[in-house]
Order: structure tokens, then C-alpha cells, then sequence
């Protein structure tokens, strides 16, 4: 029975193209296109006689059959947008001249729809259906159901790609979406994920210079709008030595270097330098600007791999184009990437493509200056940017250093018989994502990655690792019949691109690629080298630092017997047995969980050996060393990778294997280090979100990861909470608004509302007063504007006034409900009078009100911070050494 065809035409259609009465000329798949019909590419398969594995049937129908059988996990608006979708896309091609010549080859189809998959989405309600849809539920689906095979398919990579990419066409809504995604189910592997850090690259550097047009025809008027804009878009970047820098550069009748090249270090003095250049008038000498830029760049970062990036705004056609054109050619070939702005109505569209390195796709146009427009385009210039790799030459030294979170996108020409890279690391860890398609690899749209894990990388990237990416895999469930032949994509020029990302907080690397394998093979530790090792734990020598070096678990024995131990003591009892079980337990772990294991015991062994009050003290009690081995093993869990191989092991693999194989028991040692395992999560700030909202652990099956996930998600919980706020003279009015903005962006992070969390706020100077009363405000946008439109007084410190108004301000806390009463004491110097401070701090405490201390800056006086907070040291958060860092 032939169902879901609207009209008889289609029905009969089909089925002429069934029994093959169709021909290249006679047939119309266009009433299928109309209905978006999935046997649509059937029938445009038998018009233009396509084989089973060309575009529309081994894509076209396989994807189109995917999204519809999937479309019920959609929302309600997910799934018209499919149906539109779906439309668009057929129709795209009955409307294009390939449909009407039968001499069109069948993969041409699938450029074209490739082509035109963006609009079709961006048409039909992509920005508020999909990519904000309630949960991320739609674009999880993308991921999960539609794209599912991505880890085997480079179509579903790339079109997991194209979808990231798209995001950045939805300026209006991206803030919304950073701001709502981390309530979304989005484990580290999620698109959810990878497009958050696509979209949020703040942390990412570059040498940018902006070309601004002064000439007769934008008006001082305008140019003055040009330079907010522009001052704007470069908050959305971290700006510093080490980050991003900018230069700028006005042109006219003739061009001038205003800003030079990282000359300014903060985005402050950045935003009113833009704001402060002159207008000039003139001609348009485009070409001169262009020219230009050879030396603006001269203290470019190239040899660290940082891009160089250059966006041009302009309102009208050059005086010369053809002098244009030819210097923007010459700033293609030194491998800067420029962005091209036209804005207004004379602009020639054929020269802004010649100046923009990519073509059409590094073009904006934008109709004048209002702001909803231009802020638009601003937004999509900040993606592009961030996206934007370095191009590099193999056997060209790369040597940087990366920040947590930052990277370094690098491109490269993949050579005929393959490339190793090799990279030194000096300092941390680093993580590194390799594509053979998309220029910003990501864990969803990598081709492969490896991992240093405390080693240096060397690693052979071969041809066959290249037609394997490129290749498109049929393996299936959509079509039974497929024979299991692979078909290998055409590339012309094939590049290699990396992502390279730095996972400790300090990550220091000199990176190289050579042509072919040049990997140097792993040594192993067998015959002398075994004996030696044997021979030395063998000896029972007081000198254990051998052992601890290479995480030998016989350190242990070599202790027991150094400080005459008795078997019960740390050393034999706890050190030993439980290095032995994560040595035995081992191949539970991930790869680098293990690698974890093993740098971590080497790292209690050696802070043994270290420290010499306990091993160079032949008194040392040997109970002594289990204390110190329990407070050293938080920092050696951290300093190693818990963060991202154990926390964040997929399928929270090494978590469980922690509690199943290595503390299985109900003794006090295993639940007091399971504790300390579940304690040390919360010193993973950056993964705690990504760990709590990811649902790929059966919670039943694994109480341990129940149990971190309770320790660590207060979102759910309700509770007072009081923020008291420094307005003194000392804070500055500019650093007030960056301590509010950082206020408003901490409470995102919980749940608001007359049963939740209820908020109020004190501000403080020389006298506190109650600026927002507890509870008063029940949702967190509004709560975020009235925090952000407190107003800076100036002032003394008087920090013991601001709590002992705490009692008054928690007059309606719900104490008899059993809600906690929290206050978070935000400060940048010493309170005018200490000795007050604390008495009213005490007093606090007394009320069993719960307090935490934050000091910014380098004037806080940690004493006194330590004394405000409830828990002492534990409550006083570490003092933030400038309010650039609270943005």
C-alpha cells in the first residue's frame, strides 16, 4: 500500500518511476518536491539514471527516511521544521538548472543541497525551534538519533558541522543560548557542548586588525556608529599580550596605523581608543589599507600559530578596484584571512569577495547602520574569526603557550605519504583533534585526536588514516540491500586541520610536523633495565626516591623498612595494598585513566620523599604518613588530569571502576577515600557542569556517580542567599559593574524562585542598606537586570556594618522549613575598622548563618577574610588577583 502522498499526481508519479516508465526527460519529480516526500530522490534518481551509491538515494533518501522515522523525538515545532526542511531542500533542486539538463552528474545534487542546507534551516525556524528548542531537546535528537553514526560517517560529521556553523547565523538568539544550554542534558561528547564552544570563543587569540572606512560618504555620523559597534564586538574576546590583540587601522584618501598592534592590553583602554579616533573624509584608497596591513602585522605571533585575522568596513566602491583587488591578492598569499563588511546600498558585492580570503562566505553586507543588523553581522564576524586556522608548512615550528581551555587552530597540506607530528611539552597537557574536512575539529567532528597524558605526542597521521575519514561508509539501517562497498569522496587539494587545546591551567609546547612516519618507537623496560629494578627493590635501601621516581609500588616495602613499621601501619597496610589493587584493577580504566594511575601514585611517593620533616626525620611516627599521604592526594589527583580523564571518563567508566574495583567495601578506608574522590570534584569548576548533565551513567546501577552528582548539583536545592556587595571608593565605578555582571552571571547557575533559591543583596560602603530584599524578585532574568542596575555609591569599608545587617535582611528566611541561610561577602580591600569586622563576623557565625568570603584583588587582607568565613580557610575563596578575571 503506498501511503503519505497528498495528492493522486504524486501517487501516480511514483509509481511510473516504480516500473521504470520514467526517462530522464519525461519524468517530474516536482509534486514530490512540493510535498517533501522522501521517494522524491527515488524519483530523481531514475530521471538522471544514478546508481545506488550517487547522491540521492546514498544520501539524499537514507538522511531525508532518517529524519522522518526519527521525527516523533522531535517537539512539535522540531518536527515541521523537518517537514519544511525537507521541502526546501527538494525544491532547491527542482528550481536549479541541474534539474532541467539531463546532462547534470548525479553527485551535483549533492553540492547543491549541501549548499543550500543553511538557508533551508535558517528559513524554516532553525534559531527558534531547533537551536532553542526546551532542553536542547532538538538538537539533541540531531546528535542522538539523526547523526547517531557520526564516529563512522564523514557525512554525518560534516553535516554535524554544518548545523554547529549555522548556530552562528542565529544572532539574536546566541546569548540565550549560552545562557540557557548548561540547564540542557549535554554530556562532554554533546553537540550541545560543541557548539557552546563554538560560539563562546572568548578564550581563543588572535592578532586581529580592523580597516575602518573614514571616507566623504560614510559621515561623521556614521563613522561614529561604526566605532560602537566595533568597540562592542571586541568585549565578546579576551584581550591581552597573551590572548587576542588588536590593531586598527582608518582609511580615506590615505591610510593610517591609529592603533598598533597590541599596544593596548585591556579591553577598557581598547574600547575608548576605537571610540576615540577621528573622522577624516575623503576618498576610498582600499588598496592603500590593504598595503598597509604588511607592517601593522610585523609583531604578529605567527611563529606561535596564532592567526592573523583582518576584517575591512566599508560603505562604498574603492577609488581604485582594480589596485584593490591586487592588494588584497597579495594579503591572501601572506595567508592573512580577511573578513569583507559592505555596508549600505553602493557597495560592489564582486569587490568585497575579492578582498575576503574566502570568497563569498567571508562577505557581509549589511543594508546601513542600524544597530539590529549590525550587531548581527558582528556576531557572525566574532565566529568566523574564532574559527579561523593558521596555515602552516610541514617542518615549521610551532612554539606557545596555551591557557585552560585555549587552542590553536593550525592547517596544514596533508602530504601523499602522510604526516607525523610531534610536539614537545614543556609544562601541562594537551589534547589534539585532527580533520581532514572541517577546518575546527571537535570531539563530535574530529577524524581523530590524541592525547599527551603527561608524555610528549608522536604521532603518525597516514594515507590510510586519510582515505579511511574521506571515505563514505555505507554500513547502514536505513537501507538493507547496500552490498558493503565503499565509495571514496573526491578532494582536490586535501589539508589536514588541527585543533589543539591545552588542559592544564599552564600548557607550554613546541610543535613540528615532518613528511612521513618519523614516530621513534616506545622503549621497553625488559632485560638490564628489569633486572636493575629488581635488584634495587631487592635491597631494602633506605634511600626510597628510586622507587618513588618511577611510582614503583616496592616504595611502600622500602618505607616499611626505613622507618621500622609495623605491617599494620600506612605503608604496608594502606600504601601498598591499595597501589597494588590500581595496578591489578588497571585495564578497568580508560587508557588515560591508567596513565592517571600511574602518574598519580609516582606523585605520593615522591611528596613522601619531598617533604622532609617526615622522610629525612628518623623519628617520624609511621601513623604520620598516612595523614600526609590523604591530605597530599587531592592536589596529586588534580595536578595529573582527575578533571578530564576520571571525572569525565566516558560513560563515567573510571569513576565506577574506582568504586566497583579499587574501594569496593564498606570499610572506613574505602568510604573515607571514596569521600575524598567525590570532595574532589568540586575543584573541577570547568567540568562540573558538563558532568551533571550528562545522563550516560545508569544513576541505579552507579550510586557512586549518584552520589558526586548529589554532592554537586545545589541547583535543585532551595536555600536563603544574601550576596553583600563592596561599593567603596577603592572598587572603582568601571570594576563595580564587572563585579555585578559577574554576580548576575553566578546566580545563572541556580535555580530561582518563591520555592527555590531567593536572593537578596547589601551594598556596602561607608554604610550597607538592603538594595534588594530577600526573595523579593522570583525569576532569574529579573533578578539579573536588578542586580546589574545597582548603582555604585563610593566610600569607606565598613565591611562589620554591612553584617550586622544580615540579621535584619533574613528576616523572612524560611529557617523553620529547614532552608539554609547562606551570605557570599564580596570585597577588594581591608574593612575600615578589623576588630569590628570580626566581632560582627562571629556573630554571624553564632547565628548559624553560613558565610563565604570572596577577596579581589591584591589590597583584601586574607586574616580577615579567613575570619569572616564560616569554615575559616575553606570558606575564604582564593583571593582573585584582579576584577579582569570576575568577567
Amino acid at each position: 500500500m503506498i501511503s503519505h502522498f497528498p495528492t493522486i499526481a504524486a501517487v501516480v508519479v511514483i509509481l511510473l518511476c516504480i516500473t521504470d516508465q520514467c526517462t530522464a526527460q519525461d519524468t517530474d519529480c516536482s509534486a514530490l518536491a512540493s510535498a517533501g516526500n522522501c521517494s522524491f530522490y527515488d524519483c530523481l534518481s531514475t530521471k538522471f539514471s544514478c546508481g545506488r551509491r550517487d547522491y540521492p538515494l546514498f544520501r539524499g533518501r537514507r538522511y531525508c527516511r532518517r529524519f522522518m522515522r526519527q521525527s516523533e523525538s522531535f517537539t512539535t515545532a522540531g518536527q515541521a521544521w523537518i517537514t519544511n526542511v525537507h521541502k526546501c531542500l527538494m525544491q532547491s533542486i527542482v528550481n536549479s538548472a541541474l534539474y532541467s539538463n539531463a546532462n547534470t552528474h548525479c553527485s551535483e545534487f549533492g553540492n547543491l543541497e549541501f549548499e543550500n542546507r543553511p538557508k533551508c534551516y535558517i528559513d524554516n525556524g532553525f534559531c527558534t525551534n531547533i537551536f532553542l528548542s526546551p532542553q536542547c531537546q532538538n538538537l539533541n535528537q540531531i546528535e542522538n538519533r539523526i547523526f547517531h553514526d557520526y564516529k563512522k560517517s564523514n557525512w554525518s560529521r560534516t553535516l554535524i558541522n554544518q548545523i554547529k556553523t549555522t548556530t552562528a547565523s542565529c544572532p539574536s538568539q546566541i546569548s540565550t543560548f549560552l545562557n540557557d544550554a548548561s540547564q540542557c542534558d549535554r554530556p562532554d561528547t554533546s553537540l550541545v557542548s560543541v557548539i557552546q564552544n563554538y560560539l563562546d570563543c572568548t578564550a581563543r587569540a588572535f592578532d586581529f586588525i580592523i580597516l575602518l572606512d573614514a571616507s566623504g560618504s560614510v559621515t561623521a555620523q556614521n563613522f561614529e556608529i561604526m566605532k560602537n559597534f566595533v568597540a562592542n564586538m571586541l568585549s565578546n574576546f579576551t584581550i591581552g599580550p597573551n590572548d587576542t590583540r588588536v590593531g586598527v587601522i582608518r582609511f580615506a584618501d590615505t591610510p593610517s596605523i591609529v592603533i598598533q598592534l597590541g599596544s593596548i592590553n585591556t579591553y577598557s583602554q581598547l574600547a575608548t581608543a576605537v571610540r576615540s579616533i577621528p573622522y577624516t573624509g575623503g576618498f576610498t584608497y582600499t588598496n592603500l589599507a590593504l598595503d598597509l596591513l604588511t607592517t601593522a602585522f610585523a609583531t604578529a605571533r605567527v611563529s606561535e600559530g596564532v592567526p592573523r585575522v583582518v576584517a575591512v568596513l566599508t560603505d562604498g566602491l574603492s577609488t581604485v578596484p582594480s589596485a584593490t583587488i591586487q592588494s588584497a591578492q597579495a594579503v591572501h598569499n601572506d595567508k592573512i584571512n580577511v573578513f569583507s563588511f559592505g555596508i549600505g546600498s553602493g557597495v560592489s558585492n564582486a569587490e568585497l569577495v575579492a578582498i575576503a580570503s574566502d570568497g563569498q562566505q567571508g562577505v557581509f553586507t549589511i543594508s546601513g547602520f542600524s544597530s539590529n543588523t549590525f550587531q548581527a553581522v558582528l556576531i557572525q564576524l566574532r565566529v568566523s574569526t574564532c574559527a579561523s586556522p593558521t596555515e602552516s608548512e610541514t617542518g615549521k615550528e610551532i612554539a606557545t603557550t596555551l591557557p585552560k581551555g585555549s587552542s590553536r587552530l593550525l592547517q596544514y597540506v596533508f602530504p601523499s605519504m602522510g604526516m607525523t607530528l610531534k610536539i614537545d611539552i614543556t609544562v601541562g597537557n594537551l589534547v589534539v583533534r585532527g580533520s581532514f574536512n572541517v577546518q575546527n575539529p571537535d570531539v563530535l567532528t574530529q577524524d581523530f585526536s590524541v592525547m599527551s597524558n603527561g608524555n610528549d605526542i608522536d604521532y603518525f597521521i597516514s594515507p590510510q588514516l586519510y582515505i579511511q575519514s574521506t571515505t563514505d561508509d555505507d554500513d547502514d539501517d536505513d537501507d538493507d540491500d547496500d552490498d558493503g562497498s565503499r565509495k571514496k569522496r573526491q578532494t582536490s587539494m586535501p589539508n589536514v586541520y588541527f585543533s589543539v587545546a591545552g588542559l592544564n591551567d599552564i600548557n607550554s609546547f613546541a610543535l613540528n610536523t615532518t613528511f612521513g612516519d618519523t614516530t621513534s618507537p616506545i622503549p621497553d623496560c625488559s632485560g638490564l633495565c628489569k633486572f636493575k629494578l629488581l635488584k634495587m627493590t631487592s635491597q631494602g635501601t633506605d634511600n626510597c626516591s628510586v622507587l618513588a621516581s618511577a611510582g614503583n609500588c616496592s616504595f611502600y616495602d622500602c618505607l616499611h623498612k626505613k622507618f621500622n613499621c609495623d605491617p599494620k601501619d600506612y605503608p604496608l597496610r594502606r600504601g601498598k595494598r591499595y597501589c597494588l589493587r590500581y595496578i591489578k584493577e588497571s585495564s578497568c580504566f580508560t587508557t588515560a585513566g591508567q596513565a592517571w594511575i600511574t602518574s598519580v601514585r609516582r606523585c605520593l611517593m615522591q611528596a613522601i620523599v619531598s617533604n622532609d620533616t617526615l622522610y629525612n626525620n628518623a623519628n617520624t611516627d609511621c601513623s604520620h604518613f598516612e595523614a600526609f599521604a590523604v591530605a597530599s592526594r587531592p592536589q596529586c589527583y588534580i595536578d595529573n588530569g582527575f578533571c578530564t580523564d576520571i571525572f569525565l571518563s566516558p560513560q563515567c567508566q573510571n569513576l565506577n571502576c574506582i568504586r566497583n574495583r579499587i574501594y569496593p567495601g564498606k570499610k572506613s578506608w574505602d568510604k573515607q577515600s571514596l569521600n575524598q574522590i567525590k570532595t574532589t570534584t568540586a575543584q573541577c569548576s570547568s567540568q562540573i557542569s558538563t558532568f551533571l548533565y550528562a545522563q550516560q551513567c545508569n544513576r541505579a546501577d552507579y550510586p557512586f556517580v549518584s552520589a558526586i552528582q548529589d554532592y554537586l548539583n545545589c541547583t535543585a536545592r532551595a536555600f536563603d542567599f544574601i550576596i553583600l556587595l563592596d561599593a567603596s571608593g577603592s572598587v572603582t565605578a568601571q570594576n563595580f559593574e564587572i563585579m555585578k555582571n559577574f554576580v548576575a552571571n553566578m546566580l545563572s547557575n541556580f535555580t530561582i524562585g518563591p520555592n527555590d533559591t531567593r536572593v537578596g543583596v547589601i551594598r556596602f560602603a561607608s554604610s550597607p542598606s538592603v538594595v534588594i530584599p530577600l526573595g523579593s524578585i522570583n525569576t532569574y532574568s529579573q533578578l539579573a537586570t536588578a542586580i546589574r542596575g545597582i548603582s555604585y555609591t563610593q566610600g569607606g569599608t565598613n565591611t562589620a556594618a554591612a553584617l550586622d545587617l544580615l540579621s535584619t535582611a533574613f528576616a523572612t528566611a524560611r529557617v523553620s522549613e529547614g532552608i539554609p541561610r547562606v551570605a557570599a561577602v564580596f570585597t577588594d580591600g581591608m574593612s575600615n575598622n578589623a576588630a569590628a569586622t570580626v566581632q560582627s563576623a562571629q556573630a554571624v557565625h553564632n547565628d548559624k548563618i553560613n558565610v563565604f568570603s570572596f577577596g579581589i584583588g591584591s589590597g583584601a587582607s586574607r586574616t580577615e577574610l579567613v575570619a569572616i568565613a564560616s569554615n575559616g580557610q575553606q570558606g575564604c575563596i582564593d583571593t582573585i588577583t584582579s576584577f579582569n578575571l570576575c568577567m
